[in-house]
Formats: structure tokens, C-alpha cells, sequence
């Protein structure tokens, strides 16, 4: 709890330093860094300024290469083919290095669909009924999976 506060502390100070500069995408991915236990005053990456002190995350984040150079294939991929192609591990396809870039790009594409389809959801005054029937649904699960062992 203490560390959830002071993380909270931690956002105030950085939204504060970027007051007004902070797009949608930033905001939303810094709190989603922010929410999985991750300081706003470090990055992914580790990557230092010259006198060895982090870069926070908005840092990074704006020094990143979000763009992607994809070459158009001869043959049409789905989402689902690449999915496959950077997450087989049996397989000799993609080097670490692409398949956790893609990941971390599609972690990041995520996030952002799930804070946009909250703030959907609690602006229509849907936000509580979907929670409601999100943890309904969870706890219901975890009942079925238990009743063997009753």
C-alpha cells in the first residue's frame, strides 16, 4: 500500500512537470506503466542520460521508435499469422530481440484500446455494470473450478 501511494505521489509530480503536453497515448501509457507497479521516473529500457540518471518514462517514451518499417509481403499476413510467427518458440522465426518488440508494441496497442474503451464505458455510465458483471463472471468461474474439490 505504501509503495501504491507513493507511485501515485511519484504521477502527480511527473503529470505535473508535463502539464499540458501529454497526448492521450502518453497519458494513457504512463499510467498503465504506473499501474503495473513501474516508477513514472524510470523506463522499459533502462536507458540513462549522460550523467547516469534514468530517463522517466515520458522521456522514453517520446525518444522511442513507435513507427515501424513494415515491408509490404508478396502474400497478405493476418494479425493472428504474425501473432503466431513472433510467439512460436518451437520454431527458429523472429529473434528475441523482434519477438519482444512486437510484444511490448502490441502490449502498448492494447493498453491503450482498454483505457480508451474505459473512459467509453464510464462516460456512458456503463463503467460500474460492466465491472459488476466482469468480477460476476470471474467469481462464477472460480466456483466452477473449485467445486471438484468440494
Amino acid at each position: 500500500k505504501k509503495k501504491r501511494h507513493r507511485l501515485q505521489r511519484e504521477l502527480k509530480a511527473v503529470e505535473k512537470i508535463y502539464a499540458g503536453t501529454l497526448d492521450w497515448l502518453e497519458q494513457g501509457e504512463l499510467y498503465s506503466w504506473v499501474e503495473a507497479g513501474n516508477s513514472p521516473f524510470t523506463n522499459p529500457e533502462q536507458i540513462i542520460h549522460e550523467d547516469g540518471t534514468p530517463f522517466d518514462f515520458i522521456e522514453w517514451h517520446r525518444s522511442a521508435r513507435w513507427v515501424t518499417v513494415i515491408e509490404t509481403p508478396a502474400v497478405e499476413v493476418s494479425d493472428k499469422e504474425r501473432f503466431d510467427f513472433y510467439t512460436d518458440r518451437k520454431t527458429e522465426q523472429g529473434s528475441l530481440e523482434e519477438t519482444r518488440k512486437f510484444l511490448r508494441d502490441a502490449q502498448s496497442f492494447l493498453g491503450c484500446e482498454i483505457l480508451a474503451l474505459m473512459g467509453f464505458l464510464k462516460e456512458k455510465g456503463l463503467l460500474y455494470e460492466y465491472l459488476r458483471y466482469k468480477y460476476k463472471a470471474y467469481a462464477c468461474q472460480i466456483e466452477e473450478e473449485e467445486l471438484p474439490f468440494s
